[in-house]
């Protein structure tokens, strides 16, 4: 079953509806952090625990600057309104690309208490080797 939470479907820039497949290909293929922090903000209300892996997965590939701060805040909130729906490798993306964003602990330090929570209550099942080493990281 997909616990995905998205009822309404997300609208682009232009005014069309995204899907949730959309979304993700779109995050997927984003040009870098402006781009990745544009598309949060225009559809975080349907963001779900999969577009959220993949954003901070992406995320983390970038250079974050501390203008950027304040979004990810935002990003942070969503992302902890997700947490319960997260299977492991949504966490280990999670926690992977929030760490590698070098964001301060005042910021994400709420973020990896509830992964390290999720990750627990759920007796580490679903972890594979990778997933775990990138979530303790």
């Amino acid at each position: 079953s997909d616990a995905r939470i998205c009822v309404q479907p997300s609208r682009s820039a232009a005014g069309g509806q995204l899907n949730a497949k959309q979304l993700n290909n779109r995050i997927s293929n984003a040009s870098g952090t402006e781009e990745l922090l544009t598309l949060f903000a225009a559809h975080s209300t349907s963001l779900d625990h999969i577009h959220a892996g993949n954003l901070w997965n992406k995320l983390g590939k970038q250079n974050i600057e501390r203008r950027h701060e304040e979004q990810l805040e935002r990003l942070v909130q969503r992302t902890l309104e997700l947490i319960p729906f997260c299977d492991a490798r949504n966490l280990a993306n999670i926690a992977h690309g929030a760490a590698k964003c070098r964001l301060p602990a005042s910021v994400v330090s709420s973020l990896f208490a509830a992964i390290a929570e999720a990750a627990v209550r759920k007796g580490f099942a679903g972890f594979k080797p990778q997933e775990l080493a990138n979530t303790v990281w």
